[in-house]
């Protein structure tokens, strides 16, 4: 259906927002060839402009965003998901350096 950034700059390539669903207040986008969905825009699909009207007529809820745009104001979280038990020990911050 579409194609990562192999062939095109990123000024022609889209995202695919599913706007029917958020995750917390992160946006949900496609994953490559529309095998789910991912909060991660390191994950997300990477469509032409062709492929991202398509998508928006069959489905008004799937919105189509620049690429180049959401990279913009994109910034790196750190999931929950991933922490792990026990907790390493805090840094000792009562010792004064050497």
């Amino acid at each position: 259906m579409g194609i990562q950034s192999k062939e095109f700059g990123i000024e022609d390539l889209f995202f695919i927002q599913d706007s029917r669903t958020y995750c917390g207040n992160a946006v949900m986008w496609w994953r490559p060839e529309g095998n789910g969905y991912t909060s991660n825009v390191n994950e997300a699909w990477r469509v032409p402009e062709e492929t991202a009207k398509r998508m928006h007529r069959n489905r008004p809820t799937d919105v189509p965003w620049p690429v180049a745009h959401i990279l913009a104001g994109a910034f790196p979280i750190f999931d929950m998901q991933y922490l792990r038990q026990p907790r390493p020990a805090p840094p000792d911050c009562t010792q004064k350096g050497e």
